[in-house]
């Protein structure tokens, strides 16, 4: 199981990907417990987050970045600025920056 980041998307990027069509989510600076049932790929527009995966890994994220989180992933977000983001279940195909494998 991997999260994959890609940073500081090219708008050409962010048109290949159409991510300005993808569904609204925004959340105040917070820290929580998630699941993902679906891969979801998310598009950050606003804000900042770190999230914490198991075995004591994590990965950030900030405006302009990608990340995509697989499914059957547990892991807890820490919103560190007021975030703002696109999401989409769809496949999307990433050429990813930074890849960290999750230990299950």
């Amino acid at each position: 199981m991997e999260v994959k980041k890609e940073t500081q998307l090219s708008e050409e990027r962010q048109k290949e990907l159409d991510v300005n069509s993808w569904s609204p989510w925004g959340k105040e600076a917070s820290t929580f417990d998630w699941s993902y049932s679906s891969t979801e790929t998310g598009y950050i527009t606003e804000g900042a987050v770190t999230i914490h995966l198991p075995g004591g890994e994590s990965i950030s994220a900030e405006a302009g970045d990608l990340i995509q989180l697989p499914a059957g992933l547990d892991c807890t977000w820490e919103i560190t600025e007021d975030l703002q983001k696109g999401f989409t279940f769809d496949n999307v195909e990433l050429e990813p920056d930074e890849t960290v494998k999750v230990k299950v």
